[in-house]
């Protein structure tokens, strides 16, 4: 659970809790440089890095079948929650509906349950 109470959360709060997670990387600016920048890494090691637009990130990450997978998220400014569409990108879904909305007040749970698919601990940050 997010160490922020309901009462500190604003965009701002949970824009510097993305920007200080040990896995953000903000001079990664595309798919083709994470793509790059992970390249060869064991499965299940991710970054988080910039999207298009400003509450717009990716947690970009090795699948179990060595390949380069970039699942975005948003910060919902109206919710002040994280917010992730299943089905974009990755092959492994929460459910059956490929275009489910989920949010999520935890940025791990982002990182984890939501785009990889895997548990923290068997997850390892790019260094």
């Amino acid at each position: 659970m997010s160490t922020l109470s309901l009462k500190e959360l604003t965009v701002e709060t949970l824009l510097d809790e993305v920007r200080k997670h040990p896995s953000f990387r903000p001079e990664i600016n595309s798919l083709w440089e994470a793509v790059l920048t992970l390249k060869g890494f064991a499965p299940f090691t991710y970054m988080i890095r910039k999207g298009e637009d400003y509450l717009d990130f990716y947690v970009s990450f090795v699948t179990d079948e060595h390949t380069v997978c970039s699942q975005k998220f948003i910060i919902d400014p109206d919710k002040l929650q994280y917010q992730y569409w299943n089905g974009i990108g990755h092959d492994k879904m929460i459910s059956d509906d490929p275009y489910v909305m989920k949010y999520f007040t935890d940025l791990e749970d982002i990182i984890f349950l939501a785009a990889m698919k895997c548990q923290k601990h068997e997850a390892e940050t790019v260094v």
